[in-house]
């Protein structure tokens, strides 16, 4: 069934904001054979890759390589779509009722959505595009329908490999939030280009992600590095009711600033581009050392969950821009000077260590 507003493309602006892309084809048989015609030419080019990934997963997992699963199509048509199994069989205690683990290439292959590649086959065989809305469940596809009448303009399109959705919010986006983007894109027409240049970009930043995994993370101090280079790279400030100030550290759920600070709500503010955004938080003091304060963040609303899932932990696969001006940053010297300050005036009830 489709909807009617189906073919009512969104505004010129609309679409330069969300990268001038969209699902809805111009001419549907012309899209089929360029869909199926790359689909053919990835899986050809990609099949030492995932011949590779099968038999890595094969020999740490055991039998099971492949997931097949049921999803919505378009007009609500049901068809299997399979990925690379990212858990396997604990041997240690194969009697457990869990005995589910992940493995080190499941959770990269998770990560990085690269276990969604073997959905190639489901491009060629013309269930999916390329580009087009994330697959979903029947049981979810009625949960959220009950919640958004929009929900049901995903089935006017066919589901794709690549959902821009997907590609530039993070898990930590709320529903609603993605619904949006998602109900736009499924009114905008096709773009061949701006496929091509998502599809770059994904390959680009997993590409780039692998290498930091590789080389940084094998590092003991390779997390405090990427987390002082975050802070430092989106001159990160933390704004409070007693003041502002900046952020040295940033990791997934921790901040450390070399200053006195208080807990409580809170805001990040951090650079993008040519602006700025701000994060409303709730701040949880863990430990107070020599003057540096260390807190756990967690975001106070919906849009402030979606501008740390995808700015500052980095969670979407096609990462934000970064401050197009030169940061100031903050050298080792002026963060001891600040931490020789803090400790100098450490508020009463405040314990020195």
């Amino acid at each position: 069934m489709n909807h009617p507003v189906e073919q009512k493309y969104v505004s010129l602006s609309v679409r330069r904001r969300l990268g001038q892309t969209g699902y809805v084809p111009r001419f549907p048989s012309l899209n089929r054979i360029y869909n199926g015609l790359l689909g053919a030419v990835l899986l050809l080019a990609l099949a030492p890759l995932l011949l590779g990934f099968a038999l890595v997963l094969r020999i740490a997992q055991g039998p099971g390589v492949l997931v097949r699963a049921s999803r919505l199509g378009q007009d609500r048509q049901a068809f299997d779509v399979y990925r690379f199994a990212t858990v396997g069989q604990d041997r240690l205690n194969p009697m457990a009722d869990r005995n589910l683990r992940p493995t080190p290439l499941g959770v990269y292959l998770r990560e990085t959505g690269l276990d969604a590649l073997p959905q190639l086959l489901n491009v060629v065989l013309g269930d999916m595009n390329i580009c087009g809305p994330h697959p979903v469940r029947s049981a979810i596809a009625q949960i959220e329908e009950a919640r958004d009448p929009l929900y049901g303009t995903r089935f006017a399109v066919k589901p794709g490999l690549i959902s821009f959705t997907q590609a530039v919010m993070g898990p930590g986006a709320n529903q609603r939030v993605r619904g949006k983007l998602t109900y736009r894109l499924c009114r905008a027409p096709v773009n061949v280009l701006a496929e091509w240049r998502l599809m770059v970009q994904i390959s680009v930043t997993v590409l780039r992600k692998t290498v930091r995994q590789w080389t940084l993370g094998a590092r003991q101090a390779g997390h405090l590095i990427r987390a002082r280079r975050k802070a430092q790279d989106l001159n990160i400030q933390l704004k409070t009711a007693t003041g502002t100030f900046p952020v040295y550290a940033l990791s997934q759920s921790l901040l450390t600033t070399p200053h006195v600070v208080t807990g409580g709500a809170a805001q990040i503010i951090f650079g993008v581009g040519k602006g700025t955004r701000k994060a409303r938080v709730e701040l949880g003091r863990l430990s107070h050392l020599q003057g540096e304060t260390v807190f756990q963040y967690l975001a106070a609303n919906e849009n402030a969950a979606h501008l740390i899932s995808r700015y500052l932990k980095d969670e979407a696969t096609v990462g934000p821009r970064r401050p197009d001006w030169q940061p100031p940053r903050l050298s080792d010297l002026q963060y001891e000077l600040d931490l020789h300050i803090a400790r100098e005036t450490v508020p009463v009830g405040v314990p020195r260590r």
